[in-house]
């Protein structure tokens, strides 16, 4: 799930009287929660994506959204609780530390560890709970890929990114009819977890990357 939103502006029914204080009473159905999700989500999924490729315009393209959203639009604020708001413009203060050191390999970690924050804590995943479980395979090819860019790479690090992983994948896996798309994701695992104990970098990347591919194909199907 992938689409750049510079600054959002929300229906005034979604947003209430002020602005400046979230409604925690706001009732979103499927349709409102995927599109608030797609939200918060979708911003550090391109940072990490334009950060693993060092495509420096694009980065900073990128973390221009994320801060003048985090500003600017109140989307961040409904979706989470104030604790892991709070921690959110830290993590984006320590993304602005790398951006302007232009350390592209952490802040592909961190993008994606904010990525993965936003899922486990986001407000409105009643509606949509399938789709969280897809986000946890999106969040394991784009971990997996920024852990093999790091100086020196924790495979322990790895697989217990993909053991997380593949268990929200067969919390849907039987929702998925189409065998293929079934099919495709158990071979990705199994190859996944024989290139990390063989340590092969070239397949595990192979392997991360196919998730990538086949998140977009599997969730149209839930």
């Amino acid at each position: 799930m992938k689409k750049l939103y510079v600054v959002l502006l929300l229906p005034l029914w979604l947003i209430g009287d002020n602005v400046n204080e979230p409604s925690s009473n706001i009732q979103l159905n499927k349709i409102q929660s995927l599109d608030k999700l797609d939200k918060v989500l979708s911003p550090f999924e391109d940072l990490t994506e334009y950060s693993l490729e060092k495509d420096s315009k694009k980065v900073n393209e990128a973390f221009m959204t994320i801060k003048i959203n985090s500003k600017n639009d109140i989307t961040f604020r409904q979706s989470l609780d104030s604790t892991n708001y709070k921690k959110l413009l830290n993590d984006i203060k320590t993304l602005d530390k790398y951006h302007s050191q232009n350390n592209y390999k952490a802040m592909a970690i961190l993008s994606t560890q904010i990525f993965a924050n936003n899922i486990q804590n986001f407000k409105f995943s009643n509606m949509i709970k399938e789709q969280i479980h897809m986000e946890y395979l999106d969040y394991m090819g784009f971990m997996t890929l920024s852990l093999l860019e790091q100086d020196k790479i924790d495979y322990s690090k790895i697989s217990s990114t993909v053991a997380l992983s593949q268990k929200h994948w067969l919390a849907i896996r039987n929702k998925i009819k189409d065998k293929n798309v079934v099919g495709s994701f158990d071979l990705i695992y199994k190859g996944m977890n024989l290139s990390i104990k063989d340590k092969n970098n070239e397949m595990i990347k192979i392997f991360a990357t196919m998730t990538l591919y086949m998140v977009d194909v599997g969730e149209k199907m839930i």
